[in-house]
């Protein structure tokens, strides 16, 4: 009878452990070695992590494929595959730890026996997320790896698939609408930087000849670390006052900032320079021709130094630019500003972040989240680089075999003589049209050679309508040392002095200007018709890339007047190219 009852005893005690409340079990320790057969089939909580013994892990796979580990609002669905990877025996005990660091963010911790699990293959991790759009969300570890995500909007919570515990982050964009279609005959150009890419395929980026690549690119942000960086889009696009466009982007910049520009010029760019006080902190668009329009920041000057998305938009109908920022409190655009943008511009845009000045570039420097274009796609002719060789020997205005023959320029006052093989010009108002220009740029060698005697400063070369674009033999400008200069189309100009040589371009002497591209140097030789020789003038080191559109003989254009030749040429001969169509 005694044996009855101790055995009633111990059963009830037995019954009584196994049914106690979590809460009570919370506050249970277990000793040190392995515990008592029943202990090893219970589990216990605290504020940040459930343990367990294998024991307890055999008993909930029994009843399922997973168990589910759930704390401060987050959930870990381990697979049994992951768990019985692990190779626990019965006397080990599992802790899962799931903690939150901030709001957009889950820790998973796993020990085995106090040593940490570092594979989970198949962890379903799942945080509650309000608001998000399948398009916009991104998650990673710690080491920036993505991580497949996907949003339930039902459950208003997002999930991600891990295969080993971690620091998982997600990411989803509130404030960057996507793009709708465009309109026919327009195009969408958007990077959203998971890579260079572009949305459409045509504009994807390249590291620009001149970028010092000092960017990085994680959970869908690009990040340029200095001012030197830039992009080359694999299809540049036009911004004329013909249509109306719009450019979109979200960014938090460091330093003003170019936005846009275009290879080999110091002007063509869209650059944010909220740090130009001078200026009224402003957005600067300046056109081809040098022509800047701004909108001064005003009150939101600061927006700039915050992750904040912009717009600036350009009306054909109002011929006007308005600048807008996104509040992201409110939802709506607010207006910064506008500026009117009257007559023709066109901007011929081929890179991203990137704006060239003589001696420096700055570019952009900052995080950017995403940039869209909205613009006319115009189908653009294949081109090639073609040789040139034109000669003018002035026996008529024809060129030798009949290529590059002149007529008199529209704005020229014809005051020239054709005698015995030379042209003598009487004014600096007389100019000629070549039939089929040609290009100076940096990507190739080129000469200019000629044989004249001048009588004041002269353009040997110019380009119709422009102020740049020229050669010109600058020999009575002692400011300039004297030199033979040549202006690109930006501006830029390179000077050659002629130093002891300066009286000799008041006799009939020949002379040659050429380029040599794999030394980046420019240089003028002079013919010593005594030992039958060239001599070296002087040289000039060309870094930069520039490119020069040449359509006129001895026109070079200026504001109020014109500074063309005057004096007596026997010969002209260029060695160059011209962009062709194919």
């Amino acid at each position: 009878m005694r044996k009855i009852i101790s055995l009633v005893l111990l059963f009830t005690l037995m019954l009584s452990t196994v049914l106690l409340p979590v809460s009570a079990q919370a506050s249970t320790k277990i000793s040190a070695g392995a515990p008592p057969l029943l202990m090893r089939y219970r589990q216990y909580e605290t504020e940040n992590d459930t343990t367990m013994f294998n024991l307890r892990v055999k008993e909930l796979l029994r009843k399922s494929d997973s168990i589910t580990f759930e704390k401060n609002g987050a959930k870990a669905i381990v697979p049994a595959a992951a768990l019985n990877a692990l190779k626990m025996v019965d006397s080990q005990k599992l802790v899962v730890a799931i903690t939150r660091p901030d709001d957009v963010s889950v820790k998973l911790a796993v020990t085995v026996n106090g040593e940490a699990v570092s594979a989970l293959a198949g962890t379903v991790i799942t945080m509650p997320w309000a608001t998000a759009t399948s398009n916009s969300l991104t998650a990673t570890d710690e080491n920036g790896n993505a991580v497949d995500a996907a949003y339930d909007a039902a459950a208003e919570a997002v999930s991600f698939t891990v295969n080993a515990p971690g620091t998982y982050t997600v990411k989803i964009k509130s404030a960057d609408p996507l793009p709708e279609e465009p309109a026919e005959g327009r195009i969408v150009y958007r990077w959203d930087f998971n890579d260079l890419t572009e949305k459409n395929g045509k504009a994807s980026l390249t590291d620009s000849e001149r970028s010092t690549k000092g960017y990085t690119l994680q959970d869908g942000i690009i990040t340029v670390t200095d001012r030197t960086t830039d992009f080359t889009l694999g299809e540049s696009f036009k911004l004329t006052n013909a249509y109306d466009w719009s450019i979109e982007w979200k960014a938090d910049l460091e330093k003003g900032s170019a936005l846009f520009g275009t290879a080999a010029s110091a002007n063509n760019f869209i650059y944010l320079a909220y740090e130009t006080a001078s200026w009224k902190n402003p957005f600067r668009v300046v056109t081809g021709a040098g022509k800047a329009y701004m909108i001064p920041l005003g009150a939101y000057v600061s927006e700039m130094t915050e992750m904040n998305t912009w717009r600036a938009e350009f009306s054909s109908k109002d011929t006007a630019l308005t600048l807008k920022f996104y509040n992201e409190t409110d939802k709506v655009w607010e207006i910064v500003g506008t500026v009117a943008m009257t007559g023709d511009f066109a901007f011929e845009i081929t890179n991203l972040f990137g704006r060239y000045k003589s001696g420096t570039d700055v570019c952009l420097k900052g995080s950017v989240d995403y940039v869209q274009v909205s613009t006319i796609r115009e189908e653009k002719a294949e081109t090639k680089l073609e040789d040139v060789n034109y000669r003018w020997d002035f026996n008529d205005l024809n060129g030798k075999d009949g290529k590059g023959n002149l007529t008199d320029s529209e704005k020229s006052t014809k005051g020239y003589t054709l005698q015995d093989g030379v042209i003598t010009i009487t004014d600096r108002t007389t100019d000629f049209v070549i039939s089929e220009g040609f290009e100076l740029a940096d990507t190739y060698d080129w000469s200019i050679e000629w044989k004249a005697d001048l009588e004041n400063a002269s353009a040997l070369f110019g380009t119709t309508a422009s102020a740049n674009n020229f050669v010109y033999l600058a020999y009575t400008v002692g400011s300039w040392k004297n030199p033979v200069r040549m202006t690109t189309g930006d501006g830029v100009s390179y000077m050659i002095p002629l130093s002891d040589y300066m009286e000799k371009m008041t006799e009939m002497n020949a002379w040659k200007l050429e380029y040599v591209a794999k030394d980046k140097t420019m240089n003028l030789s002079f013919y010593d018709e005594t030992t039958k020789n060239w001599e070296s003038v002087g040289s000039v080191s060309i870094s930069d890339p520039f490119q020069l559109k040449l359509t006129n003989l001895f026109g070079r254009y200026k504001a109020g007047t014109d500074v063309c030749l005057s004096g007596a040429v026997d010969y002209i001969e260029v060695v160059a190219k011209r962009t062709v169509e194919n």
